[in-house]
């Protein structure tokens, strides 16, 4: 065995002081990648959820619309003892179903498009989640390798000379060698992973914001079939339904001819108070809330609020 010199005593520290520093970066990088991870599941959950929803309320929406059309073919000519009220809704209906028709196919363009995005999202995160998952494997079995350097620094305090200076530096070389880009590779998912769920959080905004015209159109629709009498409207329940998505809420509820200006609402922690003619209607939020709009369009009350904590 050959004996300590300066050098190699040299050279030993300045090891195992890489190594104390390569290991604990890769014990934060393994913790680290963990975390996103289940941020990212959090964030691909809220995502999912906002896109079914979307996709369900668009079906109705054209449910609605295949309805309202054929209502309006037997509305075009008009019996002559129809109240003038009714023909001027009826007139104005037709000229206003050429722009709802062109907003319905241009939100169902825009959800197509979020959701090539958010499949296209998927599979990179997939992609992304088994290289991680890769290379934490092979920081765990690296991790067990480094106990050797425990050992080495235990025996250099307790016994130097029990030490082959020679093997033992050549052993911690050959595990920087091989823990060096193992690191590199956590750091480098865990930016991916990262980036990733920036642009999801970006996704998800945009479909609550798809999610809210969706819901206005579906709250117009459906105005329209309560006051043409088209059947009865899906899911309409005559009490308030809470809509929840991520931080957005939407409650929607039906109201008999009553103006915007006649309807109150407001927030009191985590309950929303609606007045209407004197009448209070409470109903509570998923959490401590704020009121963003509130609106009145063919006899449906639609509020947005936003989640403050």
């Amino acid at each position: 065995m050959s004996q300590w010199t300066d050098d190699d005593e040299r050279r030993m520290l300045l090891l195992i002081v890489y190594l104390f520093g390569k290991h604990k970066e890769m014990t934060k990088a393994i913790s680290l990648s963990r975390r996103v991870m289940e941020d990212l599941d959090e964030v691909l959950e809220r995502v999912t959820k906002t896109l079914e929803q979307i996709e369900k309320l668009a079906g109705i929406n054209g449910y609605y619309m295949d309805e309202i059309g054929r209502a309006i073919e037997d509305l075009r000519e008009l019996p002559g003892n129809v109240t003038r009220e009714f023909r001027d809704d009826v007139r104005n209906l037709l000229l206003d179903m050429a722009n709802i028709k062109l907003k319905a196919n241009g939100l169902w363009d825009k959800f197509k498009r979020l959701r090539e995005m958010s499949r296209t999202l998927s599979a990179e995160t997939e992609k992304l989640r088994d290289k991680s998952m890769q290379v934490v494997k092979e920081a765990g079995l690296l991790n067990q390798e480094y106990q050797e350097v425990i050992r080495v620094v235990e025996m250099m305090e307790k016994d130097p000379s029990s030490i082959d200076p020679e093997l033992e530096i050549r052993r911690l070389e050959d595990l920087k060698s091989r823990l060096t880009p193992v690191v590199q590779d956590l750091m480098d998912t865990v930016e991916g992973l990262v980036k990733v769920m920036v642009r999801y959080n970006e996704l998800g905004d945009r479909l609550n914001e798809l999610l809210l015209e969706v819901s206005t159109l579906h709250s117009l629709l459906e105005g329209v079939v309560r006051r043409f009498n088209l059947g009865k409207p899906i899911s309409a329940s005559g009490e308030p339904e809470v809509i929840v998505n991520g931080d957005v809420i939407l409650v929607v509820m039906e109201l008999s001819d009553a103006r915007e200006d006649e309807v109150n609402a407001r927030v009191e922690r985590d309950e929303l108070v609606i007045e209407v003619r004197g009448k209070e209607i409470r109903v509570n939020l998923p959490g401590v809330a704020e009121m963003v709009s509130k609106r009145v369009v063919n006899d449906t009350l639609t509020i947005n609020l936003r989640k403050v904590r």
